[in-house]
């Protein structure tokens, strides 16, 4: 019985560390947008997270960034985390339609009363130098640090879940140098 144990427990920890290395490649890499850097620091705390962060091209003129956390811990947060990078619009011009989608998409599927997602969602315009923003609940707030000023990018929201029928996500926005 020892023996039949130990080897489950070696088959689990197989899952889990390729489960690590495959949401490891959810992460943006090698994305080479001109005029734009980007970089950032992942360590989640577990060895599956329900902590993401994304930057993606929308088109020619758009790229779409967000900063993600999901309820809980391990697998089921790794999980809702492909469920958020799986739905999230990246078409929309609009930070805080993309978030409505995404609020109906959850709250279409079944998911824990106790389950939630909550996102800080910009989408930069390369030309005009504007970054429309909203917020789904994310209580890390983004800031901007500029030669000439620092600037929270604080904006209210409820985090997509089941807790509410309609939330009012909004869009904002601030010109980047």
């Amino acid at each position: 019985m020892e023996n039949r144990i130990i080897k489950q427990n070696m088959k689990l920890q197989q899952d889990l560390d390729m489960a690590r290395k495959l949401q490891l490649q959810l992460l943006p890499r090698g994305l080479q947008i001109p005029g734009l850097d980007f970089s950032y620091l992942y360590h989640p705390c577990d060895d599956l997270s329900g902590d993401m962060v994304n930057l993606f091209q929308i088109d020619k003129e758009h790229v779409g960034l967000y900063i993600a956390d999901v309820s809980g811990h391990g697998v089921s947060a790794s999980m809702l985390t492909v469920f958020l990078i799986s739905i999230l619009s990246k078409r929309t011009h609009s930070p805080a339609r993309a978030l409505y989608r995404l609020f109906k998409q959850f709250n279409a599927s079944d998911f824990d009363r106790n389950s939630y997602i909550t996102v800080f969602y910009a989408i930069y315009n390369l030309k005009t130098h504007l970054l429309s923003y909203s917020n789904a609940g994310h209580n890390c707030i983004p800031i901007i640090c500029g030669t000439e000023s620092v600037q929270k990018l604080f904006m209210p929201g409820i985090p997509i879940s089941n807790w509410v029928d309609k939330p009012d996500y909004k869009d904002a926005c601030v010109y980047l140098k």
